[in-house]
């Protein structure tokens, strides 16, 4: 929130809050998990592991861009199934992201057309 203040303070925000709750709460959580590792430094470092095993995960399955269509059918049908079983509105999506679904979609739409005009002859 403080760096969106900071680096783009025209975007219009749905809630004015003072700076000072922020950065006090940054503060409070700080003190927390300096406590925490100082306590019990074991405990804590397993936690500090078990969170350090999800950086693979990000960086091969949602920071790649270049990401194989299953994988993108994959996780759109499993978006869709999740947001309809929790009773969830649909995700907005940027304008760049439209186009790239509406491309994708004209492909596969493409690509059936060809395989039912194959498959009639």
């Amino acid at each position: 929130m403080m760096y969106l203040r900071w680096k783009k303070p025209e975007l219009k925000r749905p809630f004015k809050l003072a700076l000072v709750v922020p950065v006090i709460f940054t503060l409070c959580c700080i003190f927390i998990v300096v406590l925490s590792f100082v306590e019990a430094p074991e405990h804590s470092g397993y936690g500090l592991l078990i969170n350090a095993l999800g950086i693979p995960v990000y960086l091969l399955f949602i920071y790649r861009k270049n990401r194989p269509k299953t994988y993108i059918d994959f996780m759109e049908k499993a978006t869709i199934s999740l947001q309809k079983l929790m009773f969830v509105v649909a995700q907005e999506t940027l304008v760049g992201e439209e186009e790239t679904r509406k491309q994708l979609m004209s492909d596969d739409r493409q690509n059936q057309v060809l395989e039912s005009e194959i498959e009639n002859t």
